[in-house]
């Protein structure tokens, strides 16, 4: 009709169609992205793995630059979590280390907690991190980070008790030095003594040891070769020691009888022969060992003649005191037993020689003299019940080691031993 406006549709077939391959389009588009956003790091670390195994054989191959080279490049190329990324830079700093790469071993322990600040590589990062500021002369920056180190540890240490020192905010207790006291031998116990002055200077030592034995750990004494054989000889030692204790000492009993009966048969052991204390003067070619003996028969002070002539060191600033006794019938500093029998055939305050001993001739003063004692049972009880124990100990320990050499099928092929 003349004058009809004719409507079109709104969405011809040409538009639909046209309207149609957009939407495909991007659907495809957001699909791909799904599919490239859903590849995540685990696809990366698969793809990327060839790269850190590659590390791990060179490493092994003793190829320290090749395998820092692999590992790098597998950081770059691989989308891998902050756990993996601080466990292969410490591998990365340890091996560069190795290498001689300091600064660069440096920048990548520095990383080992900045990337993943729970890392269980943190503690040795930066233990090794104090270590190469040292060898690198950054003494200031090596002080700063180990009590930055220390202060973060301060949680750590056992709480309560009296703090007798601080080390870099670590807290220092009595009870962590009176332990290590109680473990030292009696004789080193005796050097410290008991008074207060004593105590504080174990202290001083307790304090020491612990700033040395820090050091030794941060440039890696521990794993020294001829360290880690002689720490497992003082493991095997003591773990002997503890199942001997277990198996032999702790089942041998004394019966009060028993120990008697030893003694009566023993007691030659229990007694203590003729002896002597002296001082002596030791001295090179016969005359000046008479020139001496002149001067003694003028009553020239003994003590003096030692300070004067005497070319024993061990005695000599001691006025020639001699440190052990001199027993009747046996050999006393290379004198045969004659001699020996002469000196405590001399009169208390007399002298004696001079004597001829391997090259050098000795004259002695018996400062004191001691008769023979053959003590009572009641006196030396404790020392035969100790020898009598000792004596089954070994009979039991020779008895344990015939039994368990027995059970563990062992050969001997003692033909072999020259």
């Amino acid at each position: 009709m003349v004058g009809q406006v004719v409507k079109k549709p709104l969405f011809d077939k040409r538009m639909f169609v046209l309207f149609a391959t957009q939407i495909i389009t991007a659907i495809i588009i957001m699909v791909f992205i799904f599919i490239k956003s859903g590849q995540g790091p685990s696809d990366s670390l698969v793809e990327f793995s060839y790269l850190r195994q590659a590390g791990n054989k060179l490493q092994a191959a003793g190829l320290t630059e090749q395998a820092i080279n692999q590992y790098i490049d597998y950081l770059q190329k691989a989308q891998v979590d902050s756990s993996t990324h601080s466990k292969v830079a410490f591998s990365i700093a340890s091996l560069s280390e190795e290498a001689g790469k300091l600064e660069q071993a440096l920048s990548w322990y520095y990383q080992v907690e900045l990337i993943d600040s729970a890392s269980k590589y943190t503690a040795d990062a930066n233990k090794r991190i104090v270590a190469l500021l040292e060898k690198l002369k950054k003494f200031s920056a090596a002080k700063y980070s180990l009590k930055q180190t220390t202060s973060l540890n301060k949680g750590s240490a056992k709480q309560g008790g009296q703090v007798v020192a601080n080390i870099e905010g670590r807290p220092i207790y009595l009870h962590q030095v009176n332990e290590e006291f109680d473990m030292l031998p009696d004789a080193y116990k005796k050097q410290f003594g008991e008074n207060q002055e004593a105590k504080k200077n174990f202290v001083k030592k307790f304090v020491a040891d612990e700033l040395l034995l820090a050091k030794a750990h941060r440039l890696q004494y521990q794993k020294d070769p001829k360290i880690i054989k002689q720490l497992a000889q003082v493991e095997k030692q003591l773990l002997i020691a503890k199942i001997i204790e277990a198996q032999v000492q702790s089942k041998i009993t004394a019966d009060a009888s028993d120990i008697k009966n030893y003694f009566d048969a023993n007691k030659q052991r229990y007694v203590i022969k003729e002896r002597a204390k002296v001082s002596l003067i030791k001295v090179k070619g016969k005359k000046k060992a008479n020139e001496i003996k002149k001067q003694l028969k003028n009553k020239v002070n003994f003590a003096k003649l030692v300070k004067k002539y005497s070319l024993d060191e061990a005695t000599k600033d001691q006025g020639g005191k001699a440190p052990q006794f001199v027993f009747k019938g046996e050999p006393f500093m290379g004198l045969v037993k004659d001699v020996t029998d002469e000196i405590l055939n001399t009169k208390q305050g007399k002298w004696a020689g001079p004597f001829l001993s391997q090259g050098y001739y000795y004259i002695f003063s018996v400062d004191e003299l001691f008769q023979r004692v053959e003590p009572s049972f009641k006196q030396v009880k404790s020392r035969v019940e100790s020898d009598y124990k000792t004596l089954k100990a070994q009979d039991k320990y020779k008895q344990l080691m015939d039994d368990i050499v027995k059970t563990e099928d062992v050969k001997l092929f003692l033909d072999k031993v020259k």
